[in-house]
């Protein structure tokens, strides 16, 4: 143990480390402060400096930009408003289209009834004539009752 304590270096007290630990010629040491102290004031002013000339320029930037955008908008507001009323205008003609399809659809129907109708119509006109002049050229009908008498039932 007595080599343990004698490698170590003996204890200070605080009183001590403070006399070793203080500034042997306090001017200079005031010089150094000062110059230490005038160093970082120098650094700190050039930062706001930069900071400051950092501003102005985005602030001219931010100018610039809204200018630049006043002028697109001056350009683009037409064109979203020619836009919207080209969609306004594409809805009400889709709007038409779809009634016209839907007319054109009923009278399609409408007149597939016709033609068939006047189809049947025709050709019972057809039948109707084909007798009456068959019935004309023999000079007598063919209907049931037209060559016997027949009894009703009671």
């Amino acid at each position: 143990m007595s080599e343990a304590k004698a490698t170590r270096p003996a204890r200070k007290t605080l009183v001590q480390q403070q006399s070793e630990m203080t500034v042997k010629d306090p001017s200079e040491h005031a010089k150094r402060q000062v110059g230490e102290l005038d160093k970082t004031a120098k650094k700190s002013l050039a930062k706001r400096k930069a900071c400051n000339d950092q501003l102005e320029a985005d602030a001219k930037e931010i100018e610039k930009i809204n200018i630049q955008l006043e002028r697109i908008h001056l350009r683009y507001d037409p064109l979203v408003e020619s836009l919207r009323d080209k969609m306004e205008r594409k809805a009400h003609l889709l709007k038409m289209l779809e009634q016209c399809l839907g007319e054109e659809k009923r009278m399609m129907n409408d007149m597939k009834v016709t033609v068939t109708t006047r189809k049947q119509d025709d050709s019972k006109l057809n039948k109707a004539m084909a007798s009456y002049k068959l019935s004309t050229e023999r000079g007598f009908d063919i209907l049931p009752d037209s060559t016997f008498k027949q009894k009703s039932r009671k």
